[in-house]
């Protein structure tokens, strides 16, 4: 065999060879996103409406700034998750003090779904 032919035999190999490497980096990188993903940061919660007759409180995670206006207004349906309000009580959803934090809330993101 000539010397020409092995080498490009051997760039051939070694192209392949890294090939071979990128996909499995990516692949890697792939699963530690969806592990990441699947943490309980604000940017991964999910919304989830079930039909069912009752009246049920939410905040949407991906509008909430965490500003804690709802918060301060009542403090028996919401409190502060690092930067996002979490909804801590599904009773009295027709309190006055809910629909004052439902108006107040300047990104819309409490839902109150019946």
């Amino acid at each position: 065999m000539k010397n020409t032919t092995k080498i490009f035999i051997g760039l051939i190999l070694i192209s392949v060879l890294f090939i071979v490497l990128m996909v499995i980096i990516n692949q890697n990188n792939n699963l530690n996103t969806n592990l990441t993903k699947n943490s309980n940061s604000p940017e991964t919660d999910t919304i989830i409406n079930i039909e069912t007759n009752e009246t049920s409180l939410s905040i949407d995670p991906y509008r909430c700034r965490g500003c804690g206006k709802c918060m301060k207004i009542d403090s028996e349906h919401f409190e502060l998750n690092g930067n996002v309000a979490t909804v801590i009580s599904q009773e009295n959803l027709n309190s006055s003090a809910l629909s004052n934090a439902i108006s107040a809330c300047r990104d819309s993101a409490i839902i109150l779904n019946s």
